[in-house]
């Protein structure tokens, strides 16, 4: 029987490392398939891990994150006359946003300040995850973007003021600046309903707008 080290080592550094989904799938942490990967499963995980490590006045889940930061998304491109709203680009950016953080669904959500400590393998695995699952729903990797990057700072800041308590070595925004009401307090079943009802609703659009615009849309 190996000594517990080698086995917790073994798990870090093998190939063979994988867990088990809600669904039943067993995912390869170094080699995700497209077979292990499904919404269910990125919906229900996420809807169930609470942001901020649970450090909140309420149970906010990753999934309704998820869904605010999609809807951030839209704003910012609705905002732009460049984007058109009946474009598949338009419905790849939303869902680059809503799918922003879907690797969570197996690495867990971390704080930023955490994944910048330990760097290297955690941020290459969770990439991979993330890499294949916009591959599996054909999500142009290269919208995983300035926009969503922007609307995801957007939103920590909103949910910072509205759920974390005050500390002076990170100065809340002025109530004064702050435009969006505090987040509704939703259990992981109704999460998990948001966020699945908005993905296959993004999912739906772009798949009638790449009708429309033929096969080099996709």
């Amino acid at each position: 029987m190996r000594h517990d080290d080698d086995v917790a080592r073994a798990g870090v550094d093998s190939d063979a490392s994988w867990m088990l989904t809600a669904s039943g799938a067993k995912l390869y942490f170094l080699k995700p398939t497209a077979d292990a990967l499904n919404l269910a499963d990125i919906a229900y995980h996420t809807s169930n891990i609470c942001r901020f490590t649970g450090a909140v006045s309420q149970f906010y889940s990753v999934a309704q994150h998820s869904v605010f930061v999609g809807q951030l998304v839209k704003q910012m491109l609705d905002s732009e006359i460049t984007v058109e709203q009946e474009s598949v680009e338009y419905w790849d950016q939303i869902l680059a946003g809503l799918l922003h953080d879907s690797e969570e669904a197996y690495v867990q959500d971390l704080v930023g300040p955490l994944k910048a400590c330990i760097r290297g393998k955690y941020k290459w695995v969770a990439t991979g995850i993330r890499r294949k699952i916009f591959e599996k729903y054909n999500i142009d990797w290269e919208y995983h973007n300035a926009t969503v990057k922007a609307a995801d700072n957007k939103a920590i800041i909103v949910e910072r003021y509205h759920l974390m308590p005050d500390h002076p070595d990170w100065p809340k925004l002025p109530p004064e600046e702050m435009p969006y009401p505090k987040p509704n307090a939703m259990m992981p079943i109704s999460a998990n309903n948001l966020f699945s009802s908005a993905l296959q609703y993004a999912l739906q659009q772009r798949t009638a707008h790449s009708a429309e615009a033929g096969p080099e849309a996709l």
